[in-house]
């Protein structure tokens, strides 16, 4: 595989992958503390007014853990690394955010 395929395709593709992933878990947290068992219908999901403010935090909430991510070394190349260092970057990210 070319380094520049790894780094136009498949890098944004990782990222992207893990911030679905928080914002799916982030839903999820959502909704297991709203206390309603029931999935609301489309026709109310539109009629929801969502403030400004809470779109811009969750996005910023994103952009931080993107940010955490690239410190923690998780997009480096770990060819040559052992697990153990992969896993201790991988915990110390968890436990950042």
């Amino acid at each position: 595989m070319s380094p520049d395929f790894r780094q136009k395709v498949l890098m944004p593709l990782m990222r992207g992958v893990d911030l679905a992933a928080l914002s799916l878990s982030f839903l999820a947290s959502f909704a297991i503390s709203s206390g309603s068992f029931t999935w609301p219908d489309f026709a109310y999901v539109l009629a929801m007014r969502i403030k400004l403010v809470n779109l811009v935090l969750f996005v910023a909430y994103l952009g931080l853990c993107s940010a955490i991510f690239s410190a923690c070394g998780l997009y480096r190349s770990h060819r040559l690394s052992h697990w153990m260092q992969r896993l201790n970057e991988t915990l110390l990210a968890k436990t950042l955010i």
